[in-house]
């Protein structure tokens, strides 16, 4: 998605590797979600979570498009952290719709040093994606996305 709407608004061209590393891509996480891909169980609703995948990787397409425009204008650091704010700022509208905030998080210090760790980890994450974005072609920043699964697998374990 990333590279079709890149070159349907003129900022990289189709080419033969980046086409094949796209299917490539996507062939590992075909591997790395496994069967649950192509199983189906006629359930009602079954495919609101491939919808919500779908959706989601359209934004991160349309993201990785629209974000060189003003990374191209302005330095890295202050973008990555607008977007950050702004992304705050709608999951806690939704979280407020889900009474999050009617009752303080009870959470262990542990579980406090987890959240900030997540938190500083997904901030860095996002800087150096939009990092690469400035100074790379959007399909192949997105491409490297697709290593997130097998990442998450080993670090985890």
């Amino acid at each position: 998605m990333t590279m079709a709407l890149a070159a349907f608004l003129g900022q990289e061209r189709f080419t033969g590797a980046k086409t094949i590393g796209a299917l490539l891509a996507i062939a590992g996480v075909g591997f790395a979600v496994g069967e649950k891909a192509i199983q189906r169980r006629g359930e009602a609703g079954e495919w609101i979570g491939e919808l919500g995948v779908f959706g989601n990787a359209l934004c991160g397409a349309v993201c990785s498009v629209l974000y060189r425009l003003y990374l191209q204008k302005f330095p890295t650091l202050p973008v990555s952290a607008l977007a950050m704010l702004a992304s705050v700022g709608f999951l806690a509208v939704l979280a407020a719709g889900e009474e999050f905030f009617n009752v303080w998080p009870r959470f262990t210090a542990i579980g406090w040093l987890a959240a900030l760790f997540i938190g500083v980890n997904s901030g860095i994450g996002s800087y150096f994606w939009l990092w690469a974005l400035n100074r790379t072609a959007p399909t192949k920043v997105t491409v490297f996305l697709a290593l997130s699964p097998g990442t998450a697998a080993i670090l985890g374990s």
